[in-house]
């Protein structure tokens, strides 16, 4: 599914510190990012944040 796909794309860059700690994540930039809809983005830092 693509919301998982795009849940370990973010948990990777997370473990990775390409994403540091405290970094606000922005729907659009992440959709534009990994070329997304914003629902799927939301759905993913939703599934990230239980």
């Amino acid at each position: 599914m693509l919301t998982h796909k795009i849940v370990s794309a973010i948990s990777d860059a997370i473990y990775h510190r390409r994403l540091p700690p405290g970094t606000k994540l922005n729907e659009r930039d992440i959709a534009e990012l990994f070329d997304v809809s914003r629902t799927v983005v939301r759905q993913a830092l939703i599934r990230l944040s239980q």
